[in-house]
C-alpha cells in the first residue's frame, strides 16, 4: 500500500508518495506551490502535458481508455475551441455517478476554473 510523506521546499509543503520502494513527487503540490489552481488548469490545457499524461497512463494504467484519450488529445491546446459539455455527458463518458460529477463541477466553478451557461436542464460547462 502506498504511503505518503511531506517535505518542505521553499516554505511550501510537497507530498512524496512511497509505493513499492519507489518515490513519486506530487506534481499537483508543486504546481499549486508555484501559482495555485490557475497554473494547474493552464498546465493541463497544454498539448505537451496531455501527450505526456497519455504516455504515462498507457504504461501504468491497464484500463486506460485510448479512444477517449484520442478525443481529449485532439482538443488539447486549442484554446479557440472550448466546447461546452453537460454534467450528464461527463458522468456517462467517465462512468462517474452524477452526484459526484455535480459536486466536482461545483468545486471547479467556485475556484473559477470553469464557466456555467444556461439554466435548468440546459446547463453546460466550459473551461475558462
Amino acid at each position: 500500500m502506498a504511503k505518503n510523506k511531506k517535505i518542505e521546499v521553499e516554505g511550501k509543503e510537497i507530498t512524496i508518495i512511497l509505493d513499492k520502494e519507489q518515490e513519486y513527487i506530487s506534481l499537483t503540490d508543486m504546481l499549486k506551490a508555484k501559482d495555485g489552481d490557475f497554473f494547474i488548469s493552464d498546465w493541463l490545457r497544454n498539448r505537451n502535458t496531455v501527450e505526456y499524461l497519455g504516455i504515462w497512463e498507457s504504461v501504468y494504467n491497464p484500463t486506460f481508455n485510448y479512444g477517449e484519450f484520442a478525443t481529449i488529445k485532439s482538443q488539447a491546446g486549442l484554446n479557440k475551441n472550448r466546447p461546452n459539455i453537460q454534467s450528464g455527458e461527463i458522468a456517462e463518458r467517465l462512468a462517474i455517478p452524477a452526484p459526484t460529477v455535480k459536486r466536482i463541477l461545483s468545486e471547479l466553478l467556485n475556484k473559477g476554473l470553469i464557466e456555467k451557461q444556461g439554466n435548468g436542464r440546459n446547463v453546460s460547462y466550459t473551461i475558462k
